[in-house]
């Protein structure tokens, strides 16, 4: 079995998803689509973007894989078309190990250990696991060596209103309708609006309800350190995003000045990073976003974490169906797992285009049992949305 062709995929949704549901407009920028939200420092798009890849091998099967993508999908795309997906043509797509390392070792020597380039590998490395699932006619968690479960606990983390009013019917919504297991929200907007918010929360999903949230690294280590302690009070599932990104400093003495968890991996695509961040004790829980490392990349990461015995909650952004299979797989199949991020509203406003549908049950989420990831993307779905398509062959 070999890689006869590849296929990639840019998209962009004409959908605006505004994860924080702020009630004041945006800012944007030049001519672009790209947006900043209020009291936020980072972009996001007046479309829904990502990026996929189709592997078809010799023998007919059909691998997907997804990059998280939301700013400047093209960047991915090239890079997959004019650079990884010709280390995979013609390959087999069994040995993952030795394709991922091809490609990561490819540009590592220049500094591209990290950003756009992991990210690319991501959406390659999907999709040649679901191939290999799918050559062994089993779901992908067994090849994985799972599963410890098959069915995920679950938070919602896009908790929309732009009113506290709103985000507080919401919550209840999530917790109480749903059956979610607790919620995240948005903070970021200053120590008296977050405690209010927070205290808001929690009063509304009670005491036996999870309390996540996200600082979007927006405070200083001394604010931080007053937040953290009204999150102890409140008992926070954890405190995730704190500082800025490149404090790992910073992180390691909040983590010791509080007793709410830390948790951080957004930023991070591989071991060797993650592995300062163990050491320093910089984070409680490790959150790799399996678009951004890939299977083979998440797994060292979660492997390395279970050895500094650190639970893992893995990360989720933006996708419109294959990253969630493949979220979900990895997720069933590790033993360190603390619970999963799930989008609601991403997904009731957009959709996952993949067939079958994904699904969720009395607030856990339900793992794909048919081989590989056991969905496929909708190409007639997704067909008004594809921006661009450039299709690799051998011999081509």
């Amino acid at each position: 079995m070999h890689v006869e062709s590849v296929e990639v995929l840019t998209v962009k949704v004409p959908t605006i998803h505004r994860p924080g549901a702020h009630a004041e407009a945006p800012r944007t920028y030049g001519t672009s689509a790209y947006l900043i939200e209020p009291s936020w420092r980072h972009l996001y798009s007046l479309d829904f973007q990502t990026c996929f890849v189709k592997l078809t091998t010799n023998t007919g099967l059909v691998g997907w894989g997804e990059a998280q993508a939301p700013i400047a999908a093209e960047v991915t795309a090239a890079l997959i078309s004019n650079v990884l997906g010709h280390l995979v043509l013609g390959e087999n797509p069994a040995q993952n190990e030795l394709l991922f390392a091809r490609m990561y070792h490819g540009q590592n020597v220049r500094g591209h250990v990290t950003g756009y380039y992991l990210d690319a590998i991501a959406a390659v490395d999907i999709a040649l696991w679901d191939l290999k699932a799918q050559a062994y006619n089993a779901p992908l968690f067994e090849v994985l060596g799972g599963p410890f479960r098959t069915e995920l606990a679950a938070y919602g983390s896009d908790l929309q209103g732009s009113t506290r009013e709103e985000r507080v019917a919401n919550a209840r919504r999530y917790t109480q309708e749903l059956g979610l297991s607790g919620v995240k929200l948005y903070l970021g907007r200053g120590l008296a609006h977050d405690i209010e918010e927070a205290e808001a929360i929690r009063d509304a999903i009670g005491p036996d309800k999870e309390l996540y949230c996200d600082c979007l690294w927006r405070y200083d280590l001394s604010s931080a350190i007053r937040l953290g302690r009204a999150l102890d009070r409140l008992r926070a599932g954890f405190m995730e995003a704190p500082l800025q990104p490149e404090d790992r400093a910073g992180h390691a003495a909040l983590a010791h000045a509080i007793d709410t968890p830390i948790a951080v991996g957004e930023p991070l695509r591989h071991a060797t990073q993650f592995l300062d961040w163990f050491k320093d004790r910089g984070l409680d829980v490790a959150q790799p976003d399996i678009l951004r490392t890939g299977i083979t990349g998440g797994k060292k990461i979660i492997d390395l974490a279970e050895t500094f015995n650190i639970p893992v909650a893995l990360h989720f952004g933006m996708s419109l169906g294959i990253g969630i299979a493949a979220t979900w797989h990895v997720a069933a199949a590790m033993d360190n797992f603390l619970v999963q991020e799930r989008q609601v509203r991403q997904a009731e406003v957009i959709g996952d285009m993949v067939q079958p549908a994904l699904e969720m049950r009395d607030g856990q989420l339900l793992v794909p049992q048919r081989p590989g990831l056991g969905v496929a993307l909708d190409e007639d779905a997704i067909a008004p949305h594809v921006v661009d398509r450039t299709v690799l062959t051998r011999g081509a």
